[in-house]
């Protein structure tokens, strides 16, 4: 129950993160998040969504070579996926300068994956 509870927060942290201060003013994040959002940005295709189809590879190699690793990370795949796409419609709430938007979405994001 602690780790779903762990996920969920870290999502939901990840989630605000991503679409109330980095999608709106259209940053870019690093890693699968950064490739994600600019697939985003350029087709319009959910992030939730292109993070799935982006890690599918990576995960099914990590089977290889950790089981235990591979079922984490597709519950947390899971989780992250989905409450950012479920918190989508907090895009446009809040308006920013640029610079505050960055540093604060990073911080939330930080804490996020920090926790997970």
């Amino acid at each position: 129950m602690k780790k779903f509870v762990t996920l969920l927060f870290s999502s939901f942290f990840i989630g605000v993160g991503l679409n109330l201060f980095i999608i709106p003013i259209h940053l870019i994040n690093g890693g699968i998040f950064g490739i994600s959002l600019l697939i985003k940005y350029v087709w319009g295709i959910q992030v939730g969504h292109t993070m799935i189809m982006i890690n599918i590879p990576i995960y099914l190699l990590s089977l290889l070579y950790d089981k235990s690793y591979f079922f984490n990370a597709i519950l947390g795949l899971a989780f992250t996926s989905t409450i950012i796409d479920w918190l989508t419609p907090l895009n446009g709430l809040v308006h920013l300068p640029i610079i505050t938007s960055a540093i604060i979405g990073g911080m939330t994001i930080g804490i996020g994956v920090g926790f997970m």
